[in-house]
């Protein structure tokens, strides 16, 4: 499949460049902040509920590995931005 590239002419972009990263940004986090608060009343709602089982302390355990990949994804990210802000990215195309 080929991927084609359509250029926009200027007046047909709603937002300035410098702006949509920090929009999407902003969206990101009230995304993300929306899908948490979710859980933590979902949590809050069915705590207690159950009379026999599981408890929440013998589902939740302690997500050693899970931290572990979202911290080193999260280096890769900071490596690459600054590997940008320096001019020393390498980029590759297949």
């Amino acid at each position: 499949m080929a991927a084609t590239t359509v250029a926009l002419p200027q007046s047909e972009i709603p937002l300035a460049q410098e702006l949509r990263g920090r929009v999407g940004m902003w969206c990101l986090i009230a995304a993300e902040s929306a899908i948490f608060s979710i859980f933590v009343v979902a949590y809050l709602y069915y705590a207690g509920k159950s009379l026999n089982g599981p408890t929440p302390r013998e589902v939740l355990h302690l997500p050693i590995f899970n931290s572990i990949c979202l911290f080193s994804s999260s280096f890769t990210i900071v490596m690459a931005e600054r590997a940008i802000t320096r001019g020393k990215a390498r980029w590759s195309s297949r």
